[in-house]
């Protein structure tokens, strides 16, 4: 009888160790980075639609995942710079690259909100589709947030960069 409860109470206590472990590592993870970069490039629009393509930044991101980083956005132009005017970022692409390795995806959409004629609040949606080196498989999503500043040339970028990984 004695046996009967002592290998189910260390069935038992096995699985109180393990299982938060397990469960840690289903857990999503997620990274934030500070950003800054400028634009080197601002895009080609197309007459018939006004669309600017492969408008493009690079920068460093310094942080939980830090490196350097490059995003190429697809806007709906003409950017008219006025207080309260959007333009509605369409598309486009996005890595971050360190020693370890790159992370890359798409950018899946935002918004560029004028405060006045040389400011912009930026807001975009980012999809992690893979990776390098360390990070071989890695799928998510991710997000930014920040300030475009064209009182300066090349226009600077600054913000919060935010990837979650499941």
């Amino acid at each position: 009888m004695k046996r009967f409860l002592v290998v189910p109470l260390v069935l038992l206590l096995t699985l109180a160790t393990v299982l938060p472990g397990l469960a840690a590592g289903l857990a999503a993870t997620t990274y934030s980075d500070t950003i800054v970069g400028y634009e080197i490039f601002p895009g080609v629009t197309d007459p018939s639609t006004g669309i600017v393509y492969g408008t493009t930044f690079v920068g460093r991101a310094s942080g939980e995942l830090p490196g350097w980083w490059r995003v190429s956005v697809n806007y709906q132009g003409p950017a008219v710079k006025e207080a309260g005017k959007t333009n509605a970022i369409l598309g486009g692409t996005w890595k971050l690259s360190n020693w370890k390795g790159s992370v890359y995806g798409s950018v899946t959409g935002g918004t560029v909100t004028w405060i006045d004629g040389t400011h912009a609040n930026v807001t975009g949606s980012l999809s992690v589709v893979g990776g390098t080196g360390a990070y071989v498989g890695w799928a998510g999503v991710g997000g930014f947030e920040g300030l475009l500043d064209e009182t300066v040339f090349p226009p600077k970028l600054t913000g919060t960069l935010t990837l979650t990984f499941p």
